[in-house]
């Protein structure tokens, strides 16, 4: 019976692979709620722009436009840390896709070992059994009186 000597090594792989995997989907969980909070923020900028377009056409108070666009730049400072928090969540999602591709070479590694290594032991089983028939077949062959011809 074929046994590989590393078979723990190779589950322990296993199991860091598919915990690489789930901290990549987290890291691109986390990068799309980022997207979406950035898109939703330039949808209300776009929004308060109109608005105050608007309000600048039919001549509405100044203070108010002051408001907006007091409003506006908080927005748009807002934006900025938006995107910055956007270049660090794609930053670490291909931190994580790097990590997860390390550790699915490093498994690979171990499961092609374990093929070649099944394949040795594969044919050393056909070689053993084969002689086993050599020697059954010369003591079949060296017993007197046995033919049945």
């Amino acid at each position: 019976m074929f046994r590989f000597r590393l078979d723990k090594v190779l589950r322990y792989r296993s199991r860091l692979v598919e915990r690489e995997a789930q901290r990549l989907k987290e890291a691109a969980d986390a990068l799309q709620a980022v997207i979406r909070r950035r898109e939703d923020l330039q949808r209300s900028i776009a929004t308060v722009m109109r608005e105050g377009e608007q309000e600048r056409r039919r001549g509405g108070d100044v203070r108010l436009w002051q408001l907006r666009a007091d409003y506006l730049r908080a927005l748009q400072l807002r934006l900025a840390g938006l995107r910055g928090a956007e270049r660090r969540a794609r930053a670490a999602m291909e931190e994580q896709r790097r990590r997860l591709l390390e550790a699915h070479r490093r498994r690979l590694v171990l499961e092609k070992l374990k093929e070649r290594q099944h394949a040795v032991w594969a044919d050393e089983e056909r070689r053993r059994e084969r002689k086993q028939m050599d020697e059954v077949g010369a003591v079949r062959a060296a017993a007197p009186g046995e033919r049945t011809d």
